[in-house]
């Protein structure tokens, strides 16, 4: 009988690899990783519209994925993409489609289906709520190893050491590392210390060490990735211990009903 539960075991992990495996190479996931990591790291505005295009016309990517590729271009190079209309040539390129996921059930069921955005409006969307005019320049997400990839171009890291699938370093890493130095700027960082931690901060800054603890609070979400981070950060860190928490752990697909939603209740009626 333990043999046969053993064999069982090993058939169901093997049968849940091969499921995988065929949805990987179906919609293309392992190459749609690696561009999405290159749009986040990579300066390089006409490699990233040709290879965005590509796939876009790729009918093995799904049009949840394709959204996601327009919407990392146009964050990434809002400038570049309203001055010369590529943007909206992306966009155009999109499904005109609504938004999938369990805010359309809810939605329809309020009967506001109607106001929900069509996959070729969301580029809009987004930068009127999360583009540059609304970011502050200490949250500028993309500026991590610009310089020195910019000469390297897309395929530059397929022949170096980094993991091709998790070359972008959340924004938070470099706060964590501001914070264990005492070197978080206060002044874009505010905080208000009571009477009994005035003399522990000021402590701090003169040993330019950072606090024993630290809790990181994400509201509206924080992601998978960034809780990767802080467990890795604490482990190469064991003088100082971060929590982190939030009001939710966003998915792609989480954080784009919550912006369609967003979208809906600032959008004139």
């Amino acid at each position: 009988p333990e043999m046969t539960k053993m064999k069982d075991n090993v058939s169901k992990h093997v049968n849940l690899l091969h499921s995988l495996s065929r949805v990987v190479e179906q919609h293309n996931l392992m190459d749609l990783s690696e561009l999405e990591q290159q749009l986040a790291v990579v300066q390089d505005h006409k490699a990233a519209f040709k290879q965005v295009s590509a796939f876009l016309a790729d009918d093995k990517i799904r049009d949840i994925d394709k959204l996601r590729l327009v919407l990392l271009y146009s964050l990434r190079y809002e400038k570049e993409g309203m001055e010369k209309g590529t943007i909206t040539q992306l966009s155009r390129m999109l499904p005109a489609t609504r938004l999938p996921g369990s805010y359309i059930s809810q939605a329809s069921e309020a009967g506001e289906e109607e106001s929900l955005p069509y996959s070729n409006d969301f580029a809009k969307l987004m930068l009127g709520l999360c583009g540059t005019s609304r970011r502050t320049p200490q949250s500028d997400l993309f500026n991590r190893g610009v310089n020195a990839v910019i000469s390297q171009g897309f395929k530059g890291f397929s022949k170096g050491p980094e993991n091709a699938y998790m070359l972008h370093e959340p924004l938070l890493m470099r706060i964590l590392k501001n914070v264990d130095k005492a070197k978080l700027p206060e002044d874009k960082y505010p905080f208000r210390p009571s009477n009994s931690q005035k003399n522990a901060t000021d402590n701090m800054k003169a040993l330019k060490k950072g606090p024993a603890e630290l809790i990181v609070f994400y509201v509206g979400g924080a992601t998978y990735a960034e809780s990767r981070l802080v467990a890795k950060f604490n482990e190469q860190n064991p003088h100082m211990r971060v929590v982190l928490g939030g009001t939710t752990f966003l998915t792609s697909s989480t954080f784009l009903e919550s912006v369609a939603a967003r979208g809906m209740a600032t959008s004139p009626q």
